[in-house]
Parts: structure tokens; sequence; C-alpha cells
């Protein structure tokens, strides 16, 4: 399997999770001129579609225009070789045109000491995180774990407080 047919499968992972997470994943195919980006992105963000040609135009349209040199210099630095990864923090516009603040990292993939993709993470900051019902579960259990570690008070504990856990 080469690499193009593993990108086409991380494409596929991507719209697999787009509904599992709040983060959108992205590859940044530089060969190709091309940009993929978790389908949730586009209808949060001043985008026309989650796969767009030419990237470095269509960012204009949602880079907020006080950050579109800065992230511009740092790609070009990351297609020059400069850099191996893009890690920032910066501005784009929603779907109100109103700049919501994002922090950007990627990790280059080099091919014949070529720059191939950019594969990385966005995430917004100050964003609410949203923790999973049975991981709050788990801490509240092992919270209680370390104040009781007799295991029968433990036990006895969960199952009277079972309920409330539900």
């Amino acid at each position: 399997m080469n690499f193009q047919e593993k990108i086409e499968i991380y494409k596929d992972i991507i719209v697999s999770l787009d509904y599992c997470i709040n983060d959108y994943l992205y590859i940044l195919d530089v060969e190709n001129d091309e940009y993929f980006i978790s389908p949730h992105a586009a209808v949060r963000f001043k985008m026309d579609n989650a796969y767009f040609k030419n990237p470095f135009k269509e960012f204009k349209k949602f880079v907020y225009y006080k950050d579109y040199d800065l992230v511009v210099e740092d790609l070009n630095k990351i297609l020059s070789g400069e850099k191996t990864y893009h890690n920032m923090q910066y501005r784009w516009l929603n779907d109100e045109s109103l700049p919501v603040w994002i922090n950007c990292r990627g990790q280059v993939i080099i091919e014949n000491h070529q720059v191939k993709y950019l594969i990385g993470c966005i995430n917004e900051i100050g964003k609410k995180q949203y923790i999973g019902f049975f991981a709050i579960r788990q801490i509240l259990y092992r919270a209680e774990r370390r104040r009781s570690p007799d295991p029968e008070i433990i036990y006895r504990k969960k199952r009277e407080n079972h309920s409330n856990f539900l």
C-alpha cells in the first residue's frame, strides 16, 4: 500500500470520527495542492466545503486577516523543509464571520526528501471540552478509592450510591 492509499484511508477515518470528536482533523496534501478537514469544521467556520483545492487561496476566506500572513509564513517554512511541524495559535472566521481562536498542530510527512503532507488537529481555544459520563464515573470512583482503601467499603459505597451514577 502506497502512502496515497493510506491518506485516503485516513480521510475515511476523519469522516467516520466526525461526530465523535470536537476537534478538527486535517490533511494538507502539498503535492496535489489539496486540503481536507473534518466535515463539521465546514459547518462551524467560513468554509465552502471540507475538501478544497488551492488551500492557500481558500485559507484567505476563513483565516482572520490579521493572522493570515503569519500562518502563510509558517506554512512556507514547512514547504521549504525549514520546519517539520506546525504549532500555532491564530484566528479563523466562524460561520458568522466572527474571529475564533484556534490551536493548530500538525506533523510533516516527508517522502523521498520532499514534503508531501501536513497532517494534524485543530481545536478551539476556550471551547468547553466535554467529558463522557463513564469518564466522570471513573474519576469519581478513583477519588473514592483513594479516600477509602478497604475494597469492601468501596464496594458497599458504590452499591449504595449506584443510583447516583445513573
